[in-house]
């Protein structure tokens, strides 16, 4: 974490210049948080397990940026009833699909800076995320993102 903390308008710069560099490689993306945050929602990550949403969200905090991949898995939950029904889904399924995810997103981060948080409510939120210091350390995983997203398009 940077001992100083990054200005309004240092915020702003550097969410600019990520917004720019996603989509000269071409991801369409939004700004967000009064243009401290950057997003791509619908991420065109191939669907190899049941989820439903897949976004990346790059924010400039104070002392740091913030980079996420985000899958949510609503719909399969939304019908279940049955305690046991839900139990598999939160089980042994999401533990099935977790680990696809690992293997299928993990190349991305070669050096292992990134982790993975998970979130039962009434979805199962998967998220891969990672803090760091400066634009320069933020740029390679946009590239390897894109590169991962293109040859596994060529692999489906």
């Amino acid at each position: 974490m940077r001992n100083n903390s990054f200005s309004i308008s240092e915020k702003k710069e550097i969410a600019l210049k990520l917004k720019a560099e996603l989509e000269r490689v071409g991801f369409k993306t939004i700004l967000a948080r009064e243009g401290t945050e950057v997003q791509v929602e619908d991420l065109p990550i191939p669907k190899i397990v049941p989820f439903d949403t897949v976004k990346l969200i790059i924010s400039v905090d104070e002392h740091h940026i913030y980079f996420a991949i985000v899958f949510n898995f609503i719909k399969v939950l939304e019908n279940l009833i049955d305690a046991d029904e839900i139990n598999k889904v939160y089980g042994d399924l999401h533990n099935e699909w977790f680990d696809k995810l690992v293997l299928h997103i993990g190349p991305i981060d070669p050096d292992g800076k990134l982790k993975w948080d998970i979130e039962y409510d009434i979805d199962i939120e998967d998220t891969f995320y990672g803090n760091f210091d400066t634009l320069e350390e933020v740029i390679p995983f946009i590239y390897n993102l894109r590169e991962l997203i293109d040859s596994k398009d060529k692999e489906i």
